[in-house]
Formats: C-alpha cells, sequence, structure tokens
C-alpha cells in the first residue's frame, strides 16, 4: 500500500492532484512557469557584470565566477 496526499501545500502554494500528469502540472504552473522571466534588476546586474567583455566565453567564465562565489557564501 501506498500512500500520498491529494492535497497539499507547499512554501506557500497549494495543490492537489489525484495522477502524476495532474502532479508535473502543478509542478510546471505554480512553481516553474512563474521563473521563467529575469527581472529587471537582475538583466541589468547581469549587463553591468559582462560590460566590456567581448567573447562569450569570457562572459560565462565571469558569471561561472560570481555564481561560485555566491554558492559559497
Amino acid at each position: 500500500m501506498k500512500i500520498a496526499p491529494e492535497q497539499f501545500t507547499y512554501y506557500g502554494h497549494k495543490g492537489s492532484y489525484s495522477n502524476w500528469q495532474e502532479l508535473g502540472k502543478w509542478v510546471y504552473d505554480d512553481l516553474v512557469k512563474t521563473r521563467q522571466t529575469l527581472s529587471p534588476d537582475i538583466i541589468q546586474e547581469m549587463n553591468n557584470l559582462v560590460k566590456g567583455l567581448d567573447s562569450d566565453k569570457e562572459k560565462a567564465k565571469r558569471f561561472t565566477s560570481m555564481f561560485k562565489r555566491k554558492q559559497d557564501t
């Protein structure tokens, strides 16, 4: 026998499901879909971070370095 909730709350996001398809739809609609667009502030921060860099490789290195620093703190 397996037990799983049909209705639940996850970090303030209410959801319910009776099959895996419904759960997947809830995950996308409530958790993923709204996080697809960056805010103007984040876009500006990223543009400032790579200002003056010419190649995509240099930009990727800069982003990687920044993300590693943020992860370590």
